[in-house]
């Protein structure tokens, strides 16, 4: 493909939403920068988006974008969706390399797949078959058009905000765009545009296992509030807990002789409010509160309340 070619202005062939492919069984989105993409121009897609093309061995460019595995995780990436736009339609075989961070810069590649089948083009859902887990750091993905057939080229879109570090763009010395060759720089120096990153999202599974469940620990006890004469309704407050959510709460009403001493359940009492019947002057009331969780209960008790009267 000659170098007028690759500079022939994008007629941007069905844009839309990205992410329309089909999920991956047990795949969740484990990052996502689709937001604030970019909208080509009426009649060309550049500066909007950024060419990422191979056209024969030794002449091609590659547009990359960094991304960050949070700290205590580890993703193991079963596919990337990207926005994207044609000259023509080149067809639907792409490229995709993950570095992992070096100084700012794609480093040396870690994963290359090849020759793959890309669905929804020129928006493409991409499945990866054999990424190395991603433990926590920065790394670049690269998405790049197997245009060696002729016929068209691809240009990944771009992304009005910036997340991490803003995208690279590397090139051979075939080519005619005034940028440094053989060296990854910052694509929009290369391609001038406001636009500082790609638009991109990464599914497939966080392979750490979830922090293990604590079980409830009361750190203020419940308290009863309201008259206690007969026919008034007392309440409590389940007091303050600790523990991993969700947790869920009993109450139980009790009652105690006139030192807040020998206290009994109250059958069926086992809600927030509970109505004084004259059966109870004399007594005192406690409460007291279980909260559960999958990793066990604890149970907290209120202060008596003040001696029932009439």
């Amino acid at each position: 493909m000659g170098t007028i070619r690759r500079l022939v202005a994008l007629a941007v062939i069905g844009g839309g939403a990205l992410l329309a492919g089909p999920a991956v069984a047990g795949a969740d989105v484990l990052y996502n920068q689709t937001d604030s993409a970019a909208t080509p121009n009426a009649n060309s897609g550049l500066p909007n988006y950024s060419p990422s093309n191979l056209f024969s061995v030794g002449d091609y460019n590659r547009t990359a974008d960094d991304f960050t595995v949070p700290d205590g995780a580890t993703w193991s990436i079963h596919d990337v969706g990207v926005t994207g736009a044609y000259n023509a339609n080149p067809g639907s075989v792409v490229n995709v390399y993950i570095y992992p961070d070096a100084g700012g810069h794609p480093g040396t590649a870690s994963f290359t797949q090849e020759g793959i089948t890309a669905t929804g083009g020129p928006n493409y859902q991409v499945p990866l078959t054999g990424v190395p887990n991603l433990t926590a750091g920065r790394y670049w993905i690269t998405v790049q058009q197997d245009a060696s057939g002729g016929g068209g080229y691809w240009s990944w879109g771009t992304r009005s905000v910036q997340s991490g570090a803003a995208a690279q763009w590397f090139r051979t010395a075939i080519g005619i765009v005034s940028c440094p060759t053989n060296t990854w720089t910052l694509r929009a120096a290369c391609w001038p545009s406001d636009n500082p990153d790609q638009t991109f999202a990464l599914r497939g599974t966080n392979l750490t296992p979830p922090p293990a469940a604590t079980k409830p620990a009361n750190t203020a006890p419940p308290r009863i509030k309201g008259r206690t004469d007969v026919g008034s309704k007392l309440k409590v407050s389940l007091g303050a807990w600790t523990g991993s959510a969700p947790i869920t709460y009993r109450e139980q009403w009790k009652s105690c002789n006139a030192r807040g001493k020998r206290c009994k359940n109250i059958k069926g009492a086992t809600k927030r409010a509970f109505t004084l019947s004259g059966k109870y002057i004399g007594h005192r009331l406690v409460v007291t509160v279980r909260a559960s969780n999958s990793a066990g209960s604890a149970v907290a008790s209120s202060k008596a309340s003040s001696v029932v009267t009439r």
